[in-house]
């Protein structure tokens, strides 16, 4: 500050904020629009009065068949997407005007492909524009085409099912026991008076007398440990009944070879000896 003869002060400014630099605006711009048109996603702003979208990304067409014109069409995704999702959209849209600008939702849904074929589509969304009234407006979105690891989990709950009503149905009794023994599965065979839900959890020596639970978690080690098949003959008895039990002891391993559990297929063939 500087004196004055009349006693006052003069005060200056300086303004130090940074210039824009119209070149670098522009080439982050190009940028950005380089990315968005090289994601395999869809990515799309759609408004919420006009149900339609304001913009989509080429991917529109490679995943679903449709023109992003053809997208930009009021009610036209109301037209393409399952009857039995459109719940689950319309619940997430009420969500969304509760929510924050910075707030992610995550929705699933079945969508028609231009070839009449449905595809499941994962897509994650959040606030872009608000109107005048601080009510969502527009919402930024991108979806990614999740059908086939959809078809990949569906066909793998039917072979597991199968395989669960194939290991009911067989006289044979099978365990699944981690490296420690215990208990993961149990095929619960009914014939040996003997309820899946009494053992599972459990360690043999739950269940067994000291020295049978001592063979059977001998015998998971040895097959944990080598990493191979091995067969064993055991008998003795059980509430009073004599058996004679022919045990296959089968290593279950990860990705990377290390086995993570042992299976015991069990069959009584006392009745053979």
């Amino acid at each position: 500050p500087l004196k004055c003869e009349t006693g006052g002060v003069v005060i200056t400014h300086t303004n130090v904020t940074t210039p824009k630099c119209p070149g670098a605006e522009q080439s982050y711009r190009g940028i950005s629009a380089k990315v968005i048109q090289a994601l395999p996603d869809i990515i799309y702003v759609y408004d919420l009065a006009e149900q339609r979208n304001v913009y989509v990304n080429r991917e529109l067409f490679s995943v679903l068949g449709y023109r992003p014109e053809q997208s930009k069409e009021s009610g036209f995704l109301r037209s393409i997407i399952h009857p039995e999702d459109i719940g689950v959209l319309l619940e997430k849209n009420q969500d969304l005007y509760q929510g924050l600008d910075e707030e992610f939702y995550e929705t699933e849904y079945r969508i028609r492909h231009a070839d009449g074929e449905w595809r499941f589509l994962h897509s994650r969304e959040m606030i872009f524009l608000r109107d005048a009234n601080g009510l969502p407006k527009q919402i930024l979105g991108i979806a990614q085409d999740v059908t086939k690891g959809k078809r990949s989990e569906k066909a793998l709950q039917e072979s597991e099912e199968r395989l669960r009503l194939l290991f009911e149905s067989t006289d044979d009794m099978i365990f699944v026991h981690d490296t420690r023994g215990k208990l993961l599965y149990y095929n619960g065979n009914q014939k040996y008076g003997i309820q899946a839900d009494e053992l599972l959890g459990k360690y043999p020596q739950d269940f067994l007398s000291p020295k049978k639970a001592a063979e059977i978690l001998q015998r998971i080690n040895l097959v944990a440990k080598a990493g191979e098949t091995c067969t064993f003959e055991v008998d003795g008895t059980f509430e009073g009944v004599s058996y004679v039990v022919s045990e296959h002891a089968v290593p279950l391993k990860d990705a990377a070879g290390k086995t993570h559990s042992v299976a015991r297929i069990c069959r009584n063939i006392a009745p053979h000896k």
